[in-house]
Protein backbone atom coordinates (compact mmCIF):
# COMPACT_ATOMS: atom_id res chain seq x y z
CA UNK A 1 0.00 0.00 0.00
CA UNK A 2 1.33 3.45 -0.93
CA UNK A 3 1.54 5.55 2.26
CA UNK A 4 3.07 8.70 0.83
CA UNK A 5 5.01 10.30 -2.01
CA UNK A 6 7.77 12.89 -1.67
CA UNK A 7 8.55 14.50 -5.06
CA UNK A 8 11.31 16.63 -3.56
CA UNK A 9 13.09 13.63 -2.07
CA UNK A 10 11.97 11.35 -4.89
CA UNK A 11 10.71 8.80 -2.35
CA UNK A 12 7.62 6.64 -2.15
CA UNK A 13 6.63 5.22 1.29
CA UNK A 14 5.05 1.79 1.23
CA UNK A 15 3.46 -0.32 3.95
CA UNK A 16 2.94 -4.08 4.12
CA UNK A 17 0.94 -4.35 7.33
CA UNK A 18 -1.74 -2.07 5.89
CA UNK A 19 -2.68 -4.96 3.59
CA UNK A 20 -4.06 -6.76 6.67
CA UNK A 21 -6.96 -5.65 8.88
CA UNK A 22 -5.98 -3.57 11.92
CA UNK A 23 -6.39 -5.94 14.92
CA UNK A 24 -7.55 -3.01 17.07
CA UNK A 25 -10.49 -2.14 14.82
CA UNK A 26 -12.82 -4.76 16.31
CA UNK A 27 -10.96 -5.63 19.49
CA UNK A 28 -14.01 -4.94 21.66
CA UNK A 29 -15.82 -7.72 19.82
CA UNK A 30 -13.10 -10.26 20.52
CA UNK A 31 -12.47 -9.12 24.11
CA UNK A 32 -15.67 -7.51 25.44
CA UNK A 33 -15.52 -5.79 28.82
CA UNK A 34 -16.37 -8.33 31.51
CA UNK A 35 -15.10 -11.31 29.52
CA UNK A 36 -12.60 -13.72 31.09
CA UNK A 37 -9.38 -14.36 29.18
CA UNK A 38 -6.35 -16.59 29.62
CA UNK A 39 -2.83 -15.86 28.47
CA UNK A 40 0.87 -15.95 29.35
CA UNK A 41 2.65 -13.20 31.28
CA UNK A 42 5.07 -11.59 28.81
CA UNK A 43 6.62 -8.91 31.00
CA UNK A 44 6.58 -7.40 34.50
CA UNK A 45 7.03 -3.72 35.32
CA UNK A 46 6.97 -1.77 38.59
CA UNK A 47 3.25 -1.03 38.15
CA UNK A 48 1.84 -4.18 36.56
CA UNK A 49 2.07 -7.25 34.36
CA UNK A 50 1.54 -7.55 30.59
CA UNK A 51 -0.42 -10.56 29.36
CA UNK A 52 -0.45 -11.67 25.73
CA UNK A 53 -3.98 -11.79 24.31
CA UNK A 54 -2.92 -12.55 20.76
CA UNK A 55 0.10 -11.85 18.60
CA UNK A 56 0.81 -8.12 18.75
CA UNK A 57 -1.76 -7.33 21.46
CA UNK A 58 -1.11 -7.37 25.20
CA UNK A 59 -3.35 -6.53 28.10
CA UNK A 60 -2.06 -4.93 31.30
CA UNK A 61 -2.91 -5.98 34.87
CA UNK A 62 -2.23 -3.11 37.26
CA UNK A 63 -0.93 -4.04 40.73
CA UNK A 64 -4.11 -2.62 42.28
CA UNK A 65 -6.16 -5.19 40.33
CA UNK A 66 -4.22 -8.24 41.54
CA UNK A 67 -5.78 -8.80 44.99
CA UNK A 68 -8.83 -7.68 46.97
CA UNK A 69 -7.15 -8.16 50.34
CA UNK A 70 -3.39 -7.76 49.84
CA UNK A 71 -1.41 -4.65 49.08
CA UNK A 72 0.80 -5.71 46.15
CA UNK A 73 3.93 -3.57 45.91
CA UNK A 74 5.34 -5.31 42.83
CA UNK A 75 3.69 -7.81 40.44
CA UNK A 76 6.54 -10.28 41.06
CA UNK A 77 4.95 -10.95 44.47
CA UNK A 78 2.17 -12.91 42.75
CA UNK A 79 3.27 -13.48 39.15
CA UNK A 80 6.33 -14.41 37.15
CA UNK A 81 7.14 -14.29 33.45
CA UNK A 82 5.46 -17.03 31.35
CA UNK A 83 2.83 -17.76 34.03
CA UNK A 84 -0.52 -18.65 32.49
CA UNK A 85 -3.09 -16.35 34.10
CA UNK A 86 -6.84 -15.89 34.04
CA UNK A 87 -8.13 -12.33 34.12
CA UNK A 88 -11.20 -10.21 33.42
CA UNK A 89 -11.29 -7.49 30.75
CA UNK A 90 -11.91 -4.22 32.62
CA UNK A 91 -11.58 -1.58 29.89
CA UNK A 92 -10.48 -1.03 26.29
CA UNK A 93 -8.87 2.17 25.04
CA UNK A 94 -8.70 1.80 21.24
CA UNK A 95 -7.25 5.26 20.69
CA UNK A 96 -4.20 4.48 22.84
CA UNK A 97 -4.27 0.74 22.06
CA UNK A 98 -4.61 -0.37 25.68
CA UNK A 99 -6.51 -3.23 27.28
CA UNK A 100 -6.93 -3.16 31.07
CA UNK A 101 -7.21 -6.52 32.83
CA UNK A 102 -7.84 -7.60 36.42
CA UNK A 103 -7.05 -10.80 38.30
CA UNK A 104 -8.98 -10.02 41.48
CA UNK A 105 -12.16 -9.51 39.46
CA UNK A 106 -12.22 -13.25 38.72
CA UNK A 107 -13.43 -13.61 42.34
CA UNK A 108 -16.17 -11.92 44.34
CA UNK A 109 -15.14 -8.86 46.34
CA UNK A 110 -15.06 -10.18 49.94
CA UNK A 111 -15.64 -6.69 51.33
CA UNK A 112 -18.98 -6.45 49.49
CA UNK A 113 -20.26 -9.21 51.77
CA UNK A 114 -19.53 -7.23 54.92
CA UNK A 115 -22.37 -5.33 56.54
CA UNK A 116 -22.14 -1.56 56.08
CA UNK A 117 -22.29 -1.01 59.84
CA UNK A 118 -18.79 -2.50 60.00
CA UNK A 119 -17.41 0.20 57.71
CA UNK A 120 -16.34 3.70 58.66
CA UNK A 121 -14.67 6.05 56.20
CA UNK A 122 -11.97 4.11 54.34
CA UNK A 123 -11.79 1.44 57.05
CA UNK A 124 -13.41 -1.99 56.88
CA UNK A 125 -13.73 -4.09 60.04
CA UNK A 126 -13.88 -7.82 59.41
CA UNK A 127 -15.15 -10.60 61.69
CA UNK A 128 -15.11 -9.15 65.22
CA UNK A 129 -15.12 -12.13 67.60
CA UNK A 130 -14.47 -13.20 71.17
CA UNK A 131 -14.16 -16.41 73.16
CA UNK A 132 -16.75 -17.74 75.59
CA UNK A 133 -15.74 -16.97 79.18
CA UNK A 134 -15.82 -19.52 82.03
CA UNK A 135 -17.84 -18.99 85.20
CA UNK A 136 -16.29 -16.34 87.41
CA UNK A 137 -14.17 -14.76 84.69
CA UNK A 138 -13.68 -11.02 85.05
CA UNK A 139 -12.22 -10.29 81.60
CA UNK A 140 -12.81 -11.21 77.97
CA UNK A 141 -10.73 -10.64 74.84
CA UNK A 142 -11.78 -9.38 71.44
CA UNK A 143 -10.28 -9.90 67.98
CA UNK A 144 -10.89 -8.56 64.47
CA UNK A 145 -9.28 -7.41 61.22
CA UNK A 146 -9.10 -3.79 60.09
CA UNK A 147 -8.34 -2.92 56.47
CA UNK A 148 -7.45 0.65 55.54
CA UNK A 149 -8.44 1.29 51.91
CA UNK A 150 -7.47 4.95 52.13
CA UNK A 151 -4.30 6.84 51.31
CA UNK A 152 -3.54 7.97 54.89
CA UNK A 153 -2.78 5.96 58.01
CA UNK A 154 -5.36 5.91 60.82
CA UNK A 155 -5.22 4.64 64.39
CA UNK A 156 -7.56 2.60 66.59
CA UNK A 157 -7.51 4.60 69.82
CA UNK A 158 -10.40 3.33 71.94
CA UNK A 159 -12.84 0.44 72.34
CA UNK A 160 -15.86 -0.39 74.48
CA UNK A 161 -18.34 -3.26 74.81
CA UNK A 162 -21.71 -3.68 76.44
CA UNK A 163 -20.54 -6.71 78.45
CA UNK A 164 -17.82 -4.80 80.36
CA UNK A 165 -17.24 -1.57 82.27
CA UNK A 166 -14.34 -0.59 80.02
CA UNK A 167 -12.26 -1.70 77.10
CA UNK A 168 -8.54 -1.45 76.36
CA UNK A 169 -6.22 -2.16 73.45
CA UNK A 170 -3.45 -4.59 74.41
CA UNK A 171 -0.39 -6.21 72.89
CA UNK A 172 1.01 -9.65 73.65
CA UNK A 173 4.65 -10.20 72.72
CA UNK A 174 7.73 -12.23 73.62
CA UNK A 175 10.56 -10.20 75.16
CA UNK A 176 14.28 -10.74 74.52
CA UNK A 177 14.35 -13.31 77.34
CA UNK A 178 11.65 -15.41 75.73
CA UNK A 179 9.00 -14.39 78.27
CA UNK A 180 5.45 -13.70 77.08
CA UNK A 181 4.34 -10.23 78.18
CA UNK A 182 1.09 -8.30 77.85
CA UNK A 183 0.67 -4.56 78.05
CA UNK A 184 -1.96 -1.93 77.29
CA UNK A 185 -1.27 0.38 74.35
CA UNK A 186 -2.02 3.93 75.43
CA UNK A 187 -1.60 5.23 71.88
CA UNK A 188 -3.64 2.43 70.31
CA UNK A 189 -2.77 0.57 67.11
CA UNK A 190 -1.81 2.19 63.81
CA UNK A 191 -3.62 1.05 60.66
CA UNK A 192 -1.27 1.93 57.76
CA UNK A 193 -2.74 3.09 54.45
CA UNK A 194 -3.45 0.24 52.05
CA UNK A 195 -2.82 -2.46 54.66
CA UNK A 196 -4.71 -4.86 56.93
CA UNK A 197 -3.97 -5.14 60.64
CA UNK A 198 -5.25 -8.22 62.46
CA UNK A 199 -5.95 -8.21 66.17
CA UNK A 200 -5.59 -11.87 67.08
CA UNK A 201 -4.59 -14.24 69.89
CA UNK A 202 -0.91 -13.88 70.72
CA UNK A 203 -0.63 -10.39 69.22
CA UNK A 204 -2.63 -7.15 69.32
CA UNK A 205 -6.04 -7.73 70.91
CA UNK A 206 -8.84 -6.02 72.81
CA UNK A 207 -9.55 -6.39 76.52
CA UNK A 208 -12.99 -6.02 78.11
CA UNK A 209 -13.04 -5.69 81.91
CA UNK A 210 -14.47 -6.09 84.46
CA UNK A 211 -17.26 -8.12 82.90
CA UNK A 212 -20.85 -7.14 83.62
CA UNK A 213 -22.01 -10.38 82.03
CA UNK A 214 -20.29 -13.46 80.56
CA UNK A 215 -19.53 -13.93 76.89
CA UNK A 216 -21.72 -16.88 75.90
CA UNK A 217 -20.83 -19.18 73.01
CA UNK A 218 -23.13 -18.73 70.03
CA UNK A 219 -24.31 -15.27 71.12
CA UNK A 220 -23.19 -11.79 70.13
CA UNK A 221 -22.44 -8.63 72.05
CA UNK A 222 -22.26 -5.04 70.86
CA UNK A 223 -19.11 -2.97 70.85
CA UNK A 224 -17.78 0.36 69.65
CA UNK A 225 -14.45 1.15 68.00
CA UNK A 226 -13.05 4.68 67.87
CA UNK A 227 -10.47 5.73 65.28
CA UNK A 228 -8.34 8.85 65.36
CA UNK A 229 -9.46 10.05 61.90
CA UNK A 230 -12.37 7.93 60.72
CA UNK A 231 -14.34 8.33 63.94
CA UNK A 232 -16.60 5.80 65.66
CA UNK A 233 -18.21 2.63 64.35
CA UNK A 234 -20.55 0.16 66.08
CA UNK A 235 -19.79 -3.55 65.63
CA UNK A 236 -20.97 -6.89 66.99
CA UNK A 237 -18.62 -9.52 68.37
CA UNK A 238 -19.60 -13.14 67.74
CA UNK A 239 -18.72 -15.41 70.65
CA UNK A 240 -16.90 -18.62 69.77
CA UNK A 241 -15.99 -21.66 71.85
CA UNK A 242 -13.46 -21.54 74.67
CA UNK A 243 -9.98 -23.00 74.34
CA UNK A 244 -7.54 -23.42 71.49
CA UNK A 245 -4.72 -21.04 70.67
CA UNK A 246 -3.70 -18.12 72.84
CA UNK A 247 -6.76 -16.24 73.96
CA UNK A 248 -4.96 -13.22 75.35
CA UNK A 249 -6.36 -12.54 78.85
CA UNK A 250 -9.60 -14.40 78.14
CA UNK A 251 -10.57 -16.69 81.00
CA UNK A 252 -8.15 -15.19 83.55
CA UNK A 253 -9.57 -13.97 86.80
CA UNK A 254 -8.77 -10.50 88.08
Amino acid sequence: VVLGISIEEQKISLGVRQLEPNPWDEIELRYPVGATIKGPVRNLTAYGAFVELEEGIDGMIHVSDMSWTRKINHPSEVLKKNDEVEAVVLAIDKANQRVSLGIKQTEDDPWSLIDDRFKVGDLVIGHPWSRATPAGAKVAAGYLKITNNGTEADRLVAVSAEIAAKGEIHEMAVDDKGVMTMRPLADGVEIPAGETVELKPGSFHLMFMPLRQPAVEGERFKGTLTFEKAGTVDVEFSVEAMGGGHGGHGGHKM
